[in-house]
């Protein structure tokens, strides 16, 4: 098992220098940094993705990434130009992940977030929608499949998208996309949120084997740790593990607000209380310790 943090933890900036927060990762006992695509990715500037894998392979640390789609990309949009571009952007980015050596793009490939919910009109709305996602991921799969990389679709609660709320919506939608280079994310934040038992949606999910990534964050998005009221810790890794799951555990806590991190993530509160960089990264790695030692 191979154990990643999400770089929203070390910063308030989406669009940040990852550089310095490769060796960071790697110093806390991380194997992977996840990161957004970063403008060089999406201009192809060979020059600084060669710079960003020269530092990551010195740190041993493997990159994957995960996004959202902003609304001028929307694969769910009426309109046919923004799918277009939304298509031609996310088949950019997979080239690039591919330049990089990476094998893992996921998120909300879907629709826009963080939603504005223009689309929603009525529940009626959902099912053309959701054939409009379908035919516009097909063609970015087509991209994904010739690079080897695997697209894992993020299932997220209802605050922050519409159209996949629960592992249930995100197998079936699975299940009619039918590509083997598409799977789900699960997160437990999300899960925590939506599902009736976080537990058996595990399950459900292992059994039907379209589990391709998984995030690790407590109820309120803060570090898991040792002794949570909230998450059943032990039966959420020993479900992953009983699946045979094969992929990644992230770690993507967000825990302080301002900047356009806190503004997404609707962070309105300071979650670690004043920590300093000392001590935040002294609670990501008490938790990677205490994942580590739960999963087994």
């Amino acid at each position: 098992m191979k154990y990643g943090v999400h770089f929203g933890y070390f910063t308030q900036e989406w669009n940040t220098d990852i550089k310095p927060l490769i060796p960071r990762a790697a110093n806390l006992g991380f194997d992977v940094l996840e990161v957004g695509p970063f403008p060089a990715m999406i201009q192809q500037d060979y020059k600084e993705m060669d710079e960003v894998n020269r530092i990551a392979d010195e740190n041993n640390i493997e990159l994957t990434y995960c996004m959202g789609l902003s609304s001028d990309i929307n694969l769910n949009s009426s309109d046919d130009a923004t799918r277009e571009k939304g298509i031609r952007t996310l088949q950019t980015i997979l080239q690039s992940i591919d330049y990089m050596g990476g094998n893992q793009l996921s998120g909300i490939l879907y629709g826009e977030w963080p939603a504005l919910f223009t689309e929603v009109k009525s529940m009626n709305e959902k099912k053309q929608t959701l054939a409009r996602v379908k035919a516009s991921l097909r063609e970015v799969l087509k991209t994904a499949e010739e690079r080897d990389i695997m697209c894992s679709l993020e299932v997220v609660n209802r605050f922050e998208q519409w159209l996949l709320n629960s592992v249930d919506e995100g197998m079936a939608f699975i299940k009619e996309l039918n590509h083997p280079n598409c799977t789900l994310l699960l997160d437990t934040f999300h899960m925590n949120i939506e599902e009736d038992d976080t537990i058996d949606a595990i399950r459900r999910a292992g059994e039907a084997d379209v589990i391709g990534h998984f995030h690790v964050v407590e109820n309120n998005r803060k570090v898991p740790h040792a002794g949570s009221k909230k998450m059943d810790w032990t039966g959420i890794l020993q479900a992953l593990k009983s699946t045979d799951y094969q992929g990644r555990i992230v770690f993507e806590p967000f825990v302080k607000p301002e900047g356009p991190i806190g503004k997404d993530i609707r962070i309105w509160r300071d979650l670690s209380h004043g920590a300093d960089r000392i001590e935040l990264d002294r609670q990501l790695k008490d938790g990677l310790e205490f994942v580590k030692a739960t999963y087994g």
